[in-house]
């Protein structure tokens, strides 16, 4: 499935109200846009309102409909073009790496996400440890690899695994461990700190 296909927004025509819907596939160049006004009967794109309905990282809807409804429209094509090209230059290893980001990360914006994307081959992404005590093991045979097997099949092990998280030099997401390749601690990201401010959809009324 493309990217066009799995980042939609819908789009309606507020001031006549006539029910009209369009769908518009992204990225999208003008043309494209231009003829989604038109068939929600709109005179321009000011005239619309946009909503994402289906989007390649469902965590990101929030982020870009925050965007569109401050009138965001070409910044939310931007970065759908963006993240089209990185769909075709990353494998799925790296696309994965970059939604674990995004999950560690909180709840960034999309200047944020934008900003993840372009330093996403700063981190690195291990799918093989999902449980706090995995991490512990992780770290501590880094530095000594010849720990035995049974200390970390303990309750012990989870909580000294928790608390090393808690330095932020590491976090544990539905898709594995994500951590800083250079051992600095994870970016935290609060929408209401960033300054301006998938594929995705949107939908025109």
């Amino acid at each position: 499935m493309s990217l066009c296909e799995l980042f939609s927004v819908s789009i309606k025509n507020p001031p006549y109200d006539n029910d009209r819907i369009a769908v518009l596939d992204l990225p999208a160049i003008y043309g494209g846009i231009q003829r989604a006004v038109e068939t929600v009967d709109a005179a321009s794109v000011e005239e619309c309102t946009f909503r994402c309905v289906d989007c390649l990282i469902p965590s990101l809807r929030d982020a870009i409909n925050d965007v569109l409804e401050d009138g965001g429209l070409e910044q939310v094509v931007d970065f759908a073009g963006k993240l089209a090209h990185l769909e075709r230059v990353w494998g799925e290893a790296e696309f994965v790496r970059y939604k674990a980001l995004l999950a560690a990360a909180g709840q960034p914006d999309l200047d944020a996400a934008t900003r993840m994307m372009e330093e996403a081959e700063q981190y690195e992404l291990r799918g093989d440890v999902a449980q706090t005590w995995d991490y512990a093991e992780l770290v501590l045979r880094e530095k000594y690899p010849d720990l035995p097997e049974e200390l970390f099949q303990t309750p012990q092990a989870a909580q000294i695994g928790q608390k090393m998280l808690d330095d932020r030099l590491g976090a544990i997401t539905d898709y594995g461990l994500i951590r800083r390749l250079d051992g600095q601690p994870l970016p935290v990201f609060q929408p209401e700190q960033e300054l301006a401010g998938t594929q995705q959809g949107m939908e025109m009324m």
